[in-house]
Formats: structure tokens, sequence, C-alpha cells
């Protein structure tokens, strides 16, 4: 604090009270600034080629009746249960919409499909690289754990937030899904995202996430 020279002791007492007096008041007006933490927005974003500009979903399937040829051009996937007859679906989805540490509350696999009379499928995550485009049965790539899906109107498998998480984080990795029978002796197909007579049966990843 600044020192003032005024003659007289009364004069000195009434500068300081007059000194104290503003510090005390200029405090009692000091503004409180409050940092508040903005409410978490909880989003929806779907994935399906031809929506909304969206065109990175990529599939195929294998078969070990025809061990060498990729079906990656068809309108459908074909997904069969059998000793010789055996068929499996692969999908992956571009998610580079999202930003790397975005985070990721759920996921589902839309799948549509040409037969009413299967009951379940399986989806697996595939653990290897591979090319849509080449694979075929006997390059096709290994899969890790199975989610078990019921059929209602269509199949909607939730699929493990974690794994999603992953793939935003690190897109390298994202190798898709794998797509069989869950009981034997079953065929299906499922329309794929080559499928042109109505779009809204292609494929779709449906995922929620906080922003």
């Amino acid at each position: 604090m600044k020192s003032f020279s005024v003659s007289g002791e009364r004069g000195s007492v009434s500068i300081f009270c007059a000194l104290l007096l503003s510090v005390i008041v200029f405090s009692g007006c000091e503004e409180t600034i409050v940092d508040t933490v903005p409410d978490t927005i909880n989003s929806t974003k779907t994935f399906r080629n031809g929506q909304e500009g969206y065109y990175g979903c990529e599939d195929t399937f294998v078969h070990e009746a025809h061990p060498a040829t990729n079906y990656s051009d068809g309108t459908l996937i074909h997904i069969n249960s059998g000793s010789g007859t055996s068929a499996y679906g692969y999908l992956r989805f571009d998610l580079s919409y999202f930003p790397s540490g975005t985070k990721i509350t759920s996921a589902n696999l839309m799948l549509f499909f040409s037969s009413a009379a299967v009951q379940s499928i399986e989806t697996s995550r595939v653990l290897d690289s591979f090319d849509i485009s080449t694979v075929n049965y006997d390059t096709r790539p290994t899969s890790g754990s199975v989610t078990i899906a019921d059929k209602t109107d269509e199949y909607r498998v939730n699929l493990p937030a974690a794994m999603i998480q992953e793939w935003v984080n690190n897109p390298d990795i994202n190798n898709g899904l794998e797509v069989k029978m869950h009981n034997s002796n079953e065929v299906t197909e499922a329309y794929s995202s080559e499928y042109a007579t109505d779009a809204s049966y292609r494929p779709m990843l449906e995922i929620n996430y906080e922003e």
C-alpha cells in the first residue's frame, strides 16, 4: 500500500480508513467466474452405401464349393452352413467420419435377408487384413469372438462398443466382420452393398457416440 504524508494524526487515520473501506467494497464487488462443463450430446450416425454420400462399405462372401472364386461384385451375400457347402460373408465399414478419440457408446449392424427361414447368424471380428476384391475361400482371413443375433424382421446385431472404439482410434486394425450361420445345414442370402433395386436393403451400421 502506498504511504501518504498527511499532517496531523487525525488526517492519517482518516485516509487509512478510507483506503481500507475501498478495499473491502472492491472485494465485495469482485466478479466470480465459475467454470462450467458443457452437457454431453448423445448422437447417432448410420453408415450405408448411397446414404448421405457414403460409399465406404465393402462386402463379399466366400464359398467352400468354389474355393478360388471372389464374389465382391455380387448383389447378394451367400451365407451357408453344411459339409462342403459352407459360405461366409465379410463386411467392412469405413469409419473415418469419426475423429480419433470419439467416445463410442454402442453399435448395431443391420442386415436384410432374401430368405425368411433363417433363425440366427453369427458375427465375428476379422483378425487379419485382406482384400475384399480378391479374397476367396482358400485365402479367407481368420476371425475372433462371436456375437449371435436372432432374426426378427431384419438382423440387428449388437456389436461390442469397445471393438468399434478401437477401430475409430486406430483405423488400420479395422478388418471388418465375418458373418456365418449359427445352426448347421442352413442357407440364406443377405442383400449386399451393391444391391440396386432398393438401397434401403443394403447393410447398415448404426453407431451411437458422444460429442
